[in-house]
């Protein structure tokens, strides 16, 4: 395994890299570069998962610098376009995003895809199964398997339900998780589920659009 320091340095050179290039929409696949003031801002220590059962995986994880208040709730869901409740079935894809216009060698940025069951709309109007996009998942760097994690925030667990905050990316056909953590709660019992959709109801009453005085 290599040393932190050398894998930290490595993903600080893809951060100037995408900061550099002005893709700071499609390294979290926002949509809108507007939102974001900084990207990844720092890249915490690194810890490790494992088991008896197998090796450790290094854990990196990744701090993000919104352009606005994402904990509030009136404004995520300005942001939004689609606020919904929905029960993971599978994951069902992962790839890197990589920068298409550098030549320069570097991890990409791993995401991950899982199908998911819509259940019940609070903002939009999706129903079936739909494609919900996740920042942050595995991928190799000198050799060994890594997690990344954004804010901390784990990977959605197939069979469990969630409240999620959602914008669309047309190019890829599917919804990707807006602003993590804040953009998927986990909904454990009818109880739960129950509190989490009426504060958001309320917030999509109250909806602020934190792009609509942006300027550039």
């Amino acid at each position: 395994m290599t040393d932190g320091s050398s894998s930290h340095d490595i993903w600080k050179g893809v951060v100037m890299k995408y900061l550099n290039s002005g893709k700071l929409s499609v390294l979290l696949a926002l949509a809108i570069a507007a939102i974001l003031i900084a990207g990844y801002v720092g890249v915490g220590k690194p810890s490790e998962t494992g088991s008896a059962e197998g090796p450790a995986t290094e854990v990196i994880h990744m701090e993000v610098s919104y352009g606005f208040e994402a904990s509030e709730k009136e404004k995520l869901v300005g942001f939004a376009e689609n606020v919904f409740t929905g029960r993971v079935i599978e994951q069902v894809g992962s790839e890197e995003m990589a920068d298409p216009d550098s030549a320069a060698e570097g991890p990409g940025i791993p995401q991950t895809q899982f199908a998911v069951e819509t259940l019940e709309n609070i903002k939009g109007d999706l129903t079936g199964t739909v494609t919900v996009n996740q920042q942050g998942g595995d991928l190799k760097l000198n050799g060994n398997k890594k997690k990344v994690l954004i804010e901390g925030d784990p990977l959605l667990e197939p069979g469990g339900e969630y409240l999620f905050v959602t914008r669309y990316e047309d190019n890829e056909g599917w919804h990707t998780i807006a602003a993590q953590p804040f953009g998927k709660i986990k909904v454990e019992d009818r109880g739960k589920r129950k509190e989490v959709k009426e504060e958001f109801q309320q917030a999509k009453k109250k909806q602020k659009d934190p792009l609509k005085n942006f300027s550039k």
